[in-house]
This record gives C-alpha cells, sequence and structure tokens, in this order.
C-alpha cells in the first residue's frame, strides 16, 4: 500500500493544475449521467479557469462556442499552472480545431497561479471572483446574451455564497456543486455581485463545475482507505473491490503538470 500512497500524496499535492481521472474523461463523453441536451442554454462565449481540467472541460462540452480563459476563475490556491504558451499548446493538443476560438489574451506568460507557501487569503479570493464577475456581468448586459462559466467547486461556493434556505435547484450544499452537472443561474447584485438559481427561461449563466480530477479520484481513495482499515473483518468482495479501484489508479498514474 506504501506504492499508492506515495501516488495519492503526489497526487494531491499537486492539485493545482491535476488532470481529469478516468471517470472525468468518461464524464466529458457523455457516457455517464450529464447528456448534451442538460447544456442547452443558448450560449455564444464560455468563460473557462486556465487550469487544464476545467479548459479540456469547455473545450469538449462546448464544441463550437469562444472559450475565454480568465486567471481570476482559478480554484483556490492553485499551486501549479501553465502559462500562454504551454496553454496554448495544450489547447492545439486536446482539440485541434478549437485553436482560433481559444482567447488565451488574458493568461499571462508569467505564473498567474499561487507561487507562495502561503494560502491564498479569503480576501484575496473575494476580491478576484467579485472582479472576474463584475466583468462577465459587463459582457451579459452589453450583448443580452447567456454566457457559460466553467470553474472550479471552491470558486462557485465564493460566487454563489452560502444562501439560506438552500435553493432546491442547486440540490444539497452538501453536494454542491457536482463534477459535470449544469446549474441555470443568473449574477444579481447584492450589496455584492452574486451567482443565484434560475430556471432554464431566465438564466443568464451557465454554472458548470469541471470533470472528475485525479486529486479528485486520488482523494476519495484516501478516504475509501482509511475508512477500511479500521475495519479488518470487512467481507472479501469489499477489499477485492478496493483492491480493483487501487489498480486502475495506478495504471492512470502519469505526471501532472509541466512546471
Amino acid at each position: 500500500m506504501s506504492l499508492l500512497q506515495e501516488k495519492l500524496d503526489e497526487t494531491l499535492l499537486t492539485h493545482g493544475d491535476a488532470i481529469l481521472s478516468a471517470t472525468g474523461e468518461n464524464q466529458l463523453a457523455y457516457k455517464l449521467k450529464t447528456q448534451p441536451g442538460d447544456l442547452a442554454l443558448p450560449v455564444d462565449v464560455v468563460f473557462s479557469s486556465p487550469l487544464r481540467r476545467a479548459l479540456k472541460t469547455a473545450l469538449i462540452a462546448f464544441p463550437t462556442q469562444k472559450i475565454v480563459v480568465l486567471p481570476d476563475l482559478r480554484e483556490f490556491d492553485a499551486n501549479a499552472g501553465l502559462c500562454q504558451a504551454d496553454l496554448l499548446a495544450f489547447v492545439e493538443k486536446t482539440a485541434p480545431n478549437r485553436k482560433a476560438k481559444a482567447d488565451l489574451s488574458k493568461v499571462p506568460d508569467k505564473p498567474w497561479w499561487n507561487t507562495s507557501t502561503v494560502a491564498e487569503a479569503p480576501e484575496a479570493v473575494s476580491l478576484r471572483v467579485q472582479r472576474v464577475l463584475k466583468s462577465i456581468h459587463k459582457t451579459i448586459t452589453t450583448r443580452k446574451k447567456a454566457v457559460a462559466i466553467v470553474c472550479h467547486g471552491g470558486v462557485i461556493r465564493e460566487m454563489t455564497g452560502t444562501p439560506k434556505p438552500f435553493p432546491k435547484e442547486f440540490g444539497t450544499l452538501r453536494a454542491f456543486p457536482m463534477n459535470f452537472k449544469p446549474y441555470f443561474a443568473k449574477i444579481v447584485e447584492e450589496g455584492t455581485l452574486k451567482v443565484l438559481p434560475a430556471t432554464a427561461e431566465s438564466a443568464t449563466v451557465l454554472l458548470l463545475r469541471h470533470a472528475q480530477s485525479r486529486a479528485q479520484e486520488a482523494n476519495a481513495l484516501q478516504k475509501k482507505i482509511k475508512k477500511f482499515h479500521p475495519a479488518p473483518h470487512r467481507e472479501a468482495e469489499d477489499a477485492k473491490a478496493l483492491d480493483k479501484k487501487i489498480r486502475r489508479f495506478n495504471a492512470g498514474a502519469e505526471p501532472l503538470c509541466s512546471v
């Protein structure tokens, strides 16, 4: 189990720019719950985080739309990433026919991610989320068209706040936001800008968390292993199922970022 633990720890440490897991790839291939019709809100511009798990999700989920990459949509404490030239190469490899519709002009040629060992302050997170919402809201009101936002769980929760009671349109607070599940929403001003639920007819934003990443898969395996260890009396079938997950994870292990 030590080799697996080493790989899991490495994956979690490089969570900043984790690639998609096998489950995430299946989500993008529409082999799981979300189907193309679920993304039916007519949008022609998609705002995406520059982290590869989000950008790949945006490129595949929205195959004809313009993708605008905004570093402010990165996840909290993202500790790795790709500068503009490398990110362009990633786009060309992931979706060769999309280069012309991928706007990377806001991505600098120097690190835009967190290079410090100090955690990103909540106030700094709030400021950049407000900054990016202001920019997106301006696009919506100017163009009078809906947009999509593809980013991360922490950023989405910051955008939506923690409304009480929690809106049934968003599911449950514990599970929100689910990977590769679209949420219909709109941006409103309530002192600060917030993203609140809306009907499909009134929505101006399609909110989408990226498909599952390798770091999320590793975290789930960590929890399963911890749960299993204190219970050696578990059925043999449980041990066999866990072993199968571990072997599948190991088979998919690869370097997570080039920086």
